[in-house]
């Protein structure tokens, strides 16, 4: 009888244990449908949107080239960055144009499903720990911030959004592996972590993170991250071999660390919460602080793991300090932003967990109030930067269509906006001429120095971007006053040197002799760009592609140089005028 009754306990228990682990993975399900419709419903109107940014670029290469080279031929990668190694981003692309064809809204549901999908995963994964109402309100936190709603618009950060996907499912089986000592999850886990630093090398350090997860001791913990360790080093000499430079990035080797100012760096990263809450940031600066200093309190001996964890996310941040900048909450903060949407949920729940019944009530109002004014500055943040960001994206949709769609009848004056980012317009004429190749792209006026003489037919109609209609207008200037109000600003006799080098994908150079005013670089393939006096870039340009240098004298009036080619040479070109 008393075998008979264990046993039937033993049955109970199992069923029990069962209905359990059904009802979590029910429970994790709802959770998932939950964070997938609310991240489509949040970013539907991406959908709308066309081609923008460096989309162009990245058609034109995956149509240029076959995929496996993007991974194997460091000519034809750096042929589309010789800074950055991102092969998972290409091969992105391609996906989708074999599946979709050239319909960016598709493009662009593929990108919100990677968000929610992000979400889903990160769900899972704070889910090993906290209870379902913690994690899920993590994983809405991050979908409603300023970074997530950002890439979400913008096709070309993609690599960041599935590269956060891959990242924390390496992270999830890693966990799993630990916990049920399975050589698959470690090596699916690797597997993911490979497919992460192949699409961004922001997730390259992460590996350091899975050595310090509190979970299992830190011999075990060190076995299980062999296989990502060899990946690692795996991928450091594959990048190396790609980019033909250890450190890549978007500066000369030589002046890696010089780029680096820390003092610089700190004041950069001390602005991130004004980047992502606006005018609420020091509200939810000390929220956050509050929680933070209880959890550390409480739980001291996670300070060295959440230094580890800030090491690994904001260290690859640094170099970006100095060019391009920082200077909105968009893909550079996305990691940045996930964590702190995930510390949100395991400081609540630690710090109200370890509370006696009386502490707990006394500190869960606080700690509530907290999490919702977190969450409603994010939200409202997100707004905000969203409508601005969504009006410079507008004016890439309606150029890029008309672009698309308009013949070599009239002439397009470029804004600011597009002047500097000319490669869109170019690289889009490339791609619509493989599309249609007997159906020519409407001209380009970059600066009438640049293209005076081929822009001297008086009957083109010249169009430009009206900012009130949010359209494509007849421009009032005719080409002839164009052309004229250019001659009368001209100063063609103005003194006026430079020196460039392009080698091995930098190029620096060293202009004069003026001190004030400022110097442009005018390309008819990559536009305007103002540059200061001397520097030095790591950039793709295209041999034999031309260039003119032009000087704004603080008075208004310019002057410009004559037309410059680009050649692979170590041995400096100089002009002058006047000559000596």
């Amino acid at each position: 009888m008393k075998t008979l009754a264990s046993t039937t306990r033993k049955m109970g228990m199992r069923k029990s244990l069962l209905h359990e682990i059904s009802y979590s993975r029910l429970k994790l399900i709802q959770a998932s449908l939950l964070l997938f419709c609310i991240s489509i419903l949040l970013n539907l109107s991406a959908m709308e949107g066309f081609w923008r940014w460096d989309d162009p670029a990245f058609l034109t290469h995956i149509t240029g080239y076959a995929i496996w080279q993007d991974f194997f031929n460091p000519a034809a990668w750096q042929d589309i960055s010789p800074s950055n190694f991102t092969p998972w981003l290409t091969l992105s692309y391609k996906i989708d144009l074999v599946l979709f064809g050239l319909q960016p809204h598709l493009f662009y549901l593929h990108q919100i499903i990677a968000i929610g999908a992000s979400a889903v995963v990160l769900n899972a994964l704070l889910a090993l720990w906290l209870p379902p109402v913690y994690a899920i309100s993590s994983s809405l936190l991050f979908i409603i911030g300023t970074p997530a709603l950002l890439v979400a618009q913008q096709l070309m950060t993609r690599h960041y959004v599935e590269g956060l996907f891959f990242c924390l499912t390496s992270f999830f089986f890693f966990i799993v592996h630990l916990r049920h000592k399975s050589r698959t999850w470690q090596l699916i886990s690797s597997g993911f972590y490979l497919l992460a630093t192949l699409s961004k090398e922001v997730f390259f350090p992460l590996f350091l993170i899975l050595l310090f997860f509190p979970e299992k001791n830190i011999r075990v913990r060190s076995r299980s991250i062999i296989p990502h360790v060899l990946i690692a080093l795996v991928y450091i000499f594959w990048r190396a071999r790609m980019l033909g430079s250890l450190s890549g990035g978007y500066s000369d080797n030589s002046d890696f660390f010089s780029q680096i100012d820390l003092i610089e760096v700190l004041l950069s990263f001390s602005n991130f919460p004004n980047l992502l809450f606006s005018e609420s940031w020091i509200f939810v600066t000390v929220a956050y602080l509050y929680l933070l200093s209880i959890f550390i309190y409480r739980s001291p001996s996670s300070l060295f793991f959440l230094i580890i964890i800030l090491f690994s996310i904001f260290a690859p941040l640094a170099p970006l300090v100095k060019f391009p900048g920082i200077s909105i909450a968009d893909r550079y903060l996305l990691l940045p932003w996930l964590v702190f949407s995930a510390s949100c949920g395991v400081f609540v729940y630690s710090d109200l967990s370890k509370l006696k019944t009386y502490q707990s009530s006394l500190l869960r109002g606080p700690a509530v109030i907290a999490i919702l004014a977190i969450a409603g500055s994010s939200a409202l943040s997100s707004i905000q930067t969203r409508r601005v960001v969504g009006a410079t994206a507008e004016q890439f949709d309606i150029v890029g269509r008309y672009i698309w769609g308009q013949d070599a009848s009239t002439g397009y004056l470029p804004s600011k906006l597009i002047s500097s980012s000319l490669w869109y317009v170019t690289d889009l004429g490339i791609l619509r001429q493989r599309v249609n190749p007997d159906q020519p792209a409407p001209l380009v006026i970059v600066d009438p120095a640049f293209l005076a003489p081929e822009y001297v037919n008086p009957r083109i109609t010249l169009v430009e971007y009206n900012e009130i209609c949010r359209c494509m207008k007849p421009s009032k200037i005719h080409i002839n006053t164009l052309l004229e109000e250019w001659r009368q600003r001209e100063r063609v006799d103005a003194p006026l040197t430079l020196s460039h080098t392009y080698q091995n994908n930098i190029f620096a150079w060293s202009f004069g002799p003026y001190e004030d005013g400022t110097y442009h670089i005018i390309s008819d393939t990559l536009g305007i760009t103002e540059v200061p006096k001397t520097g030095s870039q790591r950039v793709r340009l295209d041999l034999n592609s031309n260039f003119i240098l032009r000087y704004t004298s603080p008075a208004g009036w310019t002057t410009h140089s004559t037309i410059e080619t680009i050649v692979e040479s170590a041995e400096e070109k100089v002009w002058r005028r006047p000559s000596l």
